[in-house]
C-alpha cells in the first residue's frame, strides 16, 4: 500500500497541474471533494500538498484537556505531507449533522490522542484524533472548511 502511495505522491503534481489547466480541480475552483470517510483526499495550497485521511467518527470517551459543553466524539485522521512541508490544519475541521449544524474541532488545547499540530517535512504523516463538542445533532460527517468554503467533505 505504501508502494502505490510513493508512485501517487510522484505522479500527483503533475495530474493537479493538468487538471488546473484545464479547470478541473474541484476542490480548488468548486464544488467540494466528497468522499467516503477512510478515504484520502488532498488539498493543495500552491506548492504545498496535504493529504488527509478521516475515520471514525464516533463518540469519544477520551479525556481532553479542553472543556465539552455536550458530547465529546472524536475523528480518527492521518496527515500526509505530500509536497512540500505540511502543517496541519486541525482548526479548519468540522464535524457536521444532517441539520448542518456544524461542530468546530477543539484545537485550542492539547490531548494525548490529538492529531500532532507540528509542521511535517514532505514524505512523513502523522496519525491521531481530532476531537469535536457535540452540542445538537448527531454529526454524520466531517468537513475541511478553509474559513471561506468547504474544501474537503468525508461522509
Amino acid at each position: 500500500m505504501r508502494i502505490n502511495r510513493k508512485i501517487t505522491r510522484t505522479l500527483a503534481p503533475a495530474a493537479v497541474a493538468g487538471a488546473i489547466a484545464i479547470g478541473g480541480a474541484a476542490s480548488a475552483f468548486g464544488a467540494p471533494a466528497v468522499a467516503q470517510f477512510g478515504a484520502t483526499q488532498s488539498l493543495n495550497a500552491g506548492l504545498i500538498v496535504t493529504d488527509y485521511t478521516v475515520s471514525n467518527l464516533r463518540p469519544s470517551d477520551d479525556v481532553v484537556n479542553f472543556p465539552v459543553s455536550g458530547r465529546l466524539w472524536e475523528a480518527t485522521t492521518t496527515v500526509d505531507a505530500a509536497q512540500g512541508t505540511a502543517t496541519p490544519t486541525i482548526m479548519f475541521f468540522n464535524a457536521r449533522a444532517d441539520s448542518g449544524q456544524n461542530y468546530r474541532a477543539l484545537y485550542q488545547g492539547s490531548a494525548p490522542e490529538g492529531v500532532n499540530p507540528m509542521p511535517l517535512p514532505q514524505g512523513a504523516e502523522s496519525t491521531g484524533k481530532i476531537y469535536f463538542d457535540v452540542t445538537g445533532a448527531m454529526p454524520t460527517s466531517v468537513v475541511y472548511n478553509d474559513a471561506v468554503t468547504d474544501r474537503l467533505i468525508w461522509g
